[in-house]
């Protein structure tokens, strides 16, 4: 009995020494804004079969990740970001659906603005009744997109924008972070993590840990803007790698555009160049031309946002978070929303996709 209270004693006095580094470290976290809570994490099983949205719902935190840009984020009762949606949808209700990865879910910005929210506050001007969907997943190519687009059909949207970023086609490579999504899903869905997962999710410490095992084991560590670089560079192991990868983006592509037009959904193109692709184009290239050629071989509306952005004559340091990070600022945003806004107005009478124009809905739209 007395050795096993020697040994109990030192097991016990360092579990509570443990616990007690952690919560002290999680009170610093904190109080100094190092780090908080995650802004969104993604459903398990259970919620995934669902809801059409893929972050857990009914959450709204201000995301310190990183604490340099503190950012409010908001996911609603269906699982995206943004205000609520009701299911199903009010009479006279325009839905466009935004599908893309971080530049659609909006990094580092707060919800009003994103740019589907931004697009949301032009459109509503001219199309009364109008609702924007931000199905944005950072981190996803087409694949994912791809998903997120047959799984928001549940809302019936009148309007499909798929927003494509430079590193979407370094994205097709493996490991896809789709997949890795779905496997991490399935993962926290089973006993033990299913226990504890959600509580890790609600402390400022998690983050950090998660990040830091990212850096050491070498996955995903070199991060957006590490992809973007993969994206945009012109060496020719690269090149060599970049026409099958492409084909690959085309064929999807290719498939959930003929899936929309069978249903009768409107389905647009637009291209957000990164900041290499306005910075240096001699040096980079971007994929914006390429982009524009395949979406015209299927018949889709596309718009290009290089002109948009460089005719502002703005640094790039105003248009994305640089040298920090390479995703767009609210001003970035605000430009880019602008366009889309118009674009999308002026394709209206042909696409007839605003509900307060439009008799009713066609099952074959022209393009």
């Amino acid at each position: 009995m007395n050795s096993r209270r020697r040994l109990l004693l030192p097991l016990i006095t360092l579990t509570l020494a443990l616990v007690f580094s952690l919560l002290l470290v999680e009170v610093m976290l904190r109080v100094t804004g190092i780090s908080g809570p995650p802004g969104a994490i993604s459903v398990n099983e259970s919620q995934a079969e669902r809801l059409p949205g893929v972050f857990v719902p009914r959450r709204t935190v201000v995301n310190r990740n990183p604490a340099r840009f503190p950012h409010r984020i908001t996911v609603n009762s269906l699982g995206y970001r943004g205000p609520e949606l009701s299911l199903p949808r009010g009479e006279g209700t325009t839905r466009v659906f935004f599908a893309g990865d971080s530049f659609t879910w909006g990094d580092l910005v707060h919800d009003e603005e994103t740019l589907p929210a931004q697009v949301h506050m032009r459109l509503s001007e001219t199309c009364p009744g109008v609702e924007a969907v931000n199905a944005g997943v950072g981190g996803t190519t087409i694949v994912g997109q791809s998903e997120m687009i047959r799984r928001g059909l549940i809302l019936d949207p009148d309007l499909v924008v798929l927003t494509f970023y430079d590193n979407d086609i370094a994205e097709m490579s493996p490991p896809r972070f789709w997949d890795l999504m779905e496997d991490n899903r399935r993962r926290k869905s089973t006993f033990p993590l299913s226990l504890v997962y959600s509580a890790l999710n609600s402390t400022a410490i998690w983050p950090v840990a998660r990040r830091a095992a990212t850096r050491l084991g070498g996955m995903g560590g070199e991060g957006m803007a590490g992809k973007t670089e993969q994206a945009n560079r012109t060496d020719e192991a690269w090149q060599a790698q970049m026409p099958a990868l492409r084909e690959e983006y085309a064929r999807y592509l290719a498939v959930i555009a003929g899936e929309l037009e069978e249903a009768g959904i409107p389905l647009v193109v637009v291209g957000y160049p990164s900041h290499l692709s306005l910075e240096a184009p001699d040096i980079y290239f971007n994929h914006s031309d390429w982009l524009e050629e395949l979406a015209d071989s299927l018949g889709l509306p596309f718009l290009g946002l290089i002109p948009t952005l460089m005719e502002t004559q703005l640094a790039l340091e105003d248009l994305y978070f640089l040298p920090w990070d390479g995703h767009p600022r609210p001003i970035g945003y605000e430009v880019a929303s602008e366009a889309v806004a118009h674009f999308l107005e002026e394709l209206d009478p042909s696409l007839n996709w605003c509900r307060q124009r439009r008799t009713g809905r066609s099952s074959s739209p022209s393009r």
